[in-house]
């Protein structure tokens, strides 16, 4: 696996994110909504800022995280993507239609989570395959 995706820019998908590009991977973080996509990678900035202050990181690692990660407000961006992550908000209306919208777009080996904590997410994603 090297192309992870995160559908929602929020506190929790910008922090995932940051997790992957600081691990070394390519991530794309997805939102529908455009402004929260123009502080996402900010986020991912101050995120990685707090966690060298807290010796968790090192200086040097921040400028190639920040690089790993694009941004798309566009589904079908993440149809190469070996993994992703859906964190949209907690309305499974919204859940059911990114599940349904993104899984004809990915490949079949590509493996589809979500960070849900009160939905069902066996019945999201049998909307889609």
């Amino acid at each position: 696996m090297t192309d992870f995706g995160v559908v929602g820019a929020g506190h929790m998908g910008s922090g995932i994110a940051c997790a992957f590009a600081l691990a070394g991977f390519d991530v794309t973080l997805m939102d529908i909504d455009v402004d929260a996509l123009a502080h996402a990678v900010d986020r991912v900035a101050v995120q990685i800022d707090e966690m060298i202050a807290r010796g968790d990181a090192e200086p040097a690692d921040k400028t190639a995280a920040i690089a790993r990660v694009a941004t798309t407000a566009n589904l079908t961006d993440l149809g190469a993507n070996d993994l992703i992550v859906e964190t949209a908000t907690e309305i499974e209306a919204v859940k059911h239609r990114i599940f349904a919208e993104l899984t004809p777009h990915l490949k079949p080996q590509t493996i589809l989570t979500s960070k849900t904590s009160s939905f069902s997410v066996t019945r999201m994603v049998s909307l889609g395959r």
